[in-house]
């Protein structure tokens, strides 16, 4: 499987965020802060705080289409962006960024 060509990658905008995970199977939220909170519209609520250095990730796995939208706040950053990556679509994503898939690249001397 080509993970780019399977996932929807989406840098959120600082501060607090709402993602749509209508048609996937999870949302992966990362980011570089000290606290990552994500709730549903329900009111349920996740939440990490970083405890030493490394990336704080929430990881929704089959959210309930009744919950509605997420909303993923990230705060106190340290200079760090957030992301969701939309995973397991019922149908391919469509595309997200501009880069380039190698598969079995030739090595150069």
């Amino acid at each position: 499987m080509n993970l780019s060509k399977n996932v929807k990658v989406m840098l959120l905008e600082s501060g607090t965020t709402e993602v749509d995970p209508t048609n996937y199977d999870g949302v992966l939220f990362l980011g570089n802060g000290t606290k990552l909170e994500v709730a549903d519209e329900k009111g349920d609520v996740a939440e990490v705080t970083k405890a030493a250095a490394g990336v704080l990730y929430v990881d929704v796995c089959r959210p309930l289409e009744s919950a509605g939208k997420l909303v993923a706040t990230l705060t106190n950053t340290d200079g760090g962006d957030l992301y969701a990556i939309l995973y397991q679509g019922r149908v391919k994503p469509e595309s997200w960024g501009t880069g380039e898939l190698l598969i079995s690249p030739v090595a150069t001397e």
